[in-house]
């Protein structure tokens, strides 16, 4: 195993940081902070490996490296990396900034490679802060381009890593391709690549650490590469560990760039920084974070900042791509996508048993031609068995059409995604929050869309906001279950479009749709089934009692209080169960429940404070005052008959605001003839038995009531 494979996987506080600067320190470093001279700091280091040689270590400038960014370590390097391999000891790299000329020829799975230095199975690195191996200047050019590398290996190694050291690639001074195009994307510049498959046995690298460092300003299309062959059925590597690394201002002069390439199986990628100053543009820039090309892959606790594209999970060509975690990582400022899946072959291993948990992705507004997506799986092959959940996504702008999750098969599609959970989510600002769609004969299988939250859904790039989308325009959807989300400010809630064979919906809640909370009119449904007992309603816009409607729902299916509101005044909404629940009545404000009333009379505040003042309609003369105490009329001649919704003993107060007529003929009394009131006027009620209100009060304002009404 390397040396630091015990070190802790989690990047919290950089402890990996920590501990590489705790063994410099204690082995190295003693008495440097006083030491001024490079003189004095030279003749100390070489009395210190004298005494700490016993711990295999050695440095490398006892085989001539200078360190002073002028002169030409390379080979210096090399002979400390062969030394160190073979005598089992980790080559120390103290600080400097150390010239690199590659001049090792060799061959990759793209071709002819030059390289600085060979990895090594048992290779130790260890670099103190600011050690750094930079790429001399024109080793490439644009009128002779050459794939360079750094550290390089096209056979089969093991037990190697490199911590605490600073690759800069020095890419300004070593383009591979014309700044505006053509671009080579073959034309690789990695830091550290492992490729090739000599004599027909693929390059693979095993128990590997790469912890610490900066992989910084590269041209190519590559930091890392793990293993790269074109072969069915080669063997991969296995046992890496990239921990708390930072990726900086690489891809400069392509237009396929990865940073890591993770072909090998048991991958651990935790607390690493991916990012660029710009966003990326057509030759330049951060298109891909991480690619997952094998099983068991942990990817956690990752920063990925001004990308196109996050992780992408995709396959190998020989063993299936399963048991993959992307849990907690970080996604902002991204360009298209969060998460990603590729499968597009027929040779491509399977991809499944995949879990997308806790992570928060968050997209500016570039212009892309895709579909700005958080998580999508829109492959020809299939892809099973993925949970996506408990993720946050946010995304700003109008420009763009986007969705937080995208599941679907296009018309190339050869085998169907399958089995694919989408539970406990929540986006805000995309256009979709799920977005499904088929456009092929194989079909979709099933799918769980249940216990997320989408919310302030946004008209962008022509599309219209909806919660919950599945267009099947071409073949089926075999299973789709639809249960307990929560939609608000949308166009739809749920738009469902196509052959679907079953659909599970029930339990859905929508705040502020503009024209549906749920519309299945384009959809043709084999089988439809619901939870909990049935449901009947009916719909009273207002202010008052003017029937709008009535309603047929399962008790446990969707159901939209606001959509009772005409968008002024009060609303009211009755349901009655034919089930053990027995009915209740809610009030509605502006869309917001304000009170509701159970069938047993219990009263139950639902939206804060009732409103201090309600103004009657000017239309209503039996208008609800269910929801207030004090009550103006409109500013218009009206004649009321009587008062909605009362309670034994409740007491209101009613000032006109125009001549208003108090009809005592019906429900009101306290007068032998109706009362006649004008502008400012005032009286005062108490309900008798929740049907007759009596008149308690007048203030007639054209008179002095100086000595009291």
């Amino acid at each position: 195993m390397p040396k630091y494979g015990s070190w802790p996987t989690s990047n919290q506080g950089s402890i990996v940081g920590a501990r590489l600067a705790n063994e410099i320190a204690t082995r190295f470093t003693g008495l440097m902070s006083v030491l001024s001279s490079p003189d004095q700091r030279d003749a100390a280091i070489t009395e210190l490996l004298a005494d700490t040689a016993a711990v295999g270590t050695i440095n490398v400038k006892s085989f001539g490296a200078i360190g002073d960014g002028t002169t030409d370590d390379t080979a210096a390097i090399n002979s400390a990396l062969v030394a160190g391999a073979s005598g089992n000891a980790t080559v120390w790299i103290p600080s400097g900034t150390y010239k690199v000329v590659p001049a090792s020829a060799g061959t990759d799975e793209g071709g002819a490679i030059v390289y600085a230095f060979d990895i090594l199975t048992n290779m130790h690195v260890l670099a103190s802060p600011g050690a750094t191996f930079k790429l001399a200047d024109d080793q490439t050019t644009v009128a002779v381009p050459v794939r360079l590398g750094m550290f390089f290996s096209s056979g089969i190694t093991s037990d190697w890593s490199i911590a605490g050291l600073t690759m800069d690639m020095n890419a300004a001074n070593n383009p591979i391709n014309p700044s505006a195009g053509p671009f080579d994307n073959s034309r690789n510049q990695a830091h550290i690549s492992v490729s090739g498959t000599p004599g027909g046995v693929a390059a693979r690298a095993t128990n590997v650490v790469i912890a610490d460092c900066k992989l910084i300003n590269t041209a190519g299309t590559n930091c890392i590469v793990m293993a790269q062959s074109n072969t069915v059925s080669i063997t991969l590597g296995s046992g890496w560990k990239v921990l708390g690394n930072l990726f900086e201002n690489n891809g400069r002069n392509v237009s396929d760039f990865t940073a890591v390439y993770g072909w090998a199986d048991d991958v651990l990628l935790d607390g690493n920084t991916f990012q660029n100053d710009t966003s990326p543009v057509a030759g330049d820039g951060l298109l891909t974070c991480y690619e997952v090309h094998g099983a068991n892959h942990r990817l956690v606790n990752n920063l990925c900042k001004k990308a196109y594209r996050g992780f992408w999970v995709a396959p190998n060509l020989s063993t299936p791509c399963v048991d993959i975690v992307i849990d907690s990582n970080t996604f902002t400022d991204m360009q298209a996508y969060g998460i990603d899946f590729d499968r597009s072959a027929a040779t491509h291993s399977v991809i499944a048993n995949v879990v997308i948990s806790n992570n928060t992705i968050s997209f500016n507004d570039d212009s892309v031609s895709v579909v700005k997506t958080g998580i999508q799986i829109l492959t020809p092959y299939a892809v099973t068995d993925v949970l996506i959940t408990g993720n946050m996504g946010t995304k700003t702008g109008t420009s763009v059409n986007s969705a937080m999750v995208g599941i679907g098969a296009d018309s190339t599609a050869v085998s169907k995604n399958n089995k694919i959970a989408v539970i406990g989510n929540t986006a805000k600002g995309f256009v979709s929050g799920v977005s499904v769609t088929c456009d092929s004969a194989v079909d979709l299988g099933k799918i769980i869309i249940k216990d997320n939250v989408f919310y302030d859904l946004v008209t962008a790039g022509g599309s219209s906001p909806t919660g919950i989308s599945v267009n099947v325009t071409t073949g089926d959807l075999d299973n789709i279950d639809i249960s307990g989300n929560r939609i608000l400010t949308a166009t739809k809630g749920i738009n469902l479009i196509g052959n679907i064979t079953i659909l599970n919906v029930y339990g859905n809640s929508y705040q502020n749709m503009a024209t549906a909370t749920y519309d299945e009119s384009s959809a043709t449904i084999t089988t439809k089934t619901t939870s909990g007992d049935s449901l009947t309603g009916a719909i009273y816009d207002g202010p008052g009692s003017t029937l709008r409607g009535t309603i047929t729902q399962n008790a446990g299916s969707d159901f939209a209080r606001d959509r009772a509101n005409s968008g002024t005044g009060e609303s009211r909404l009755e349901i009655g169960l034919t089930g053990g629940f027995g009915g209740f009545r809610t009030w509605l404000i502006d869309g917001t429940e304000r009170m509701r009333i159970s069938n047993t009379g219990m009263l139950t505040l639902t939206g804060g404070v009732l409103p201090a003042v309600v103004t009657f309609s000017a239309t209503d003369t039996t208008p609800t005052v269910a929801l207030g105490q004090v009550f103006l009329t409109h500013a218009s001649t009206q004649t009321l008959t009587d008062f909605d919704d009362g309670t034994a003993g409740q007491r209101i107060t009613v000032i006109s605001k125009a001549a208003v007529t108090f009809a005592f003929s019906g429900d009101l009394t306290g007068s032998s003839a109706s009362l006649v009131t004008a502008s400012g006027d005032v009286t005062e009620w108490i309900c008798e038995d929740g049907t007759v209100w009596v008149l308690t009060g007048y203030v007639d304002v054209s008179v002095d009531n100086s000595a009291g009404a």
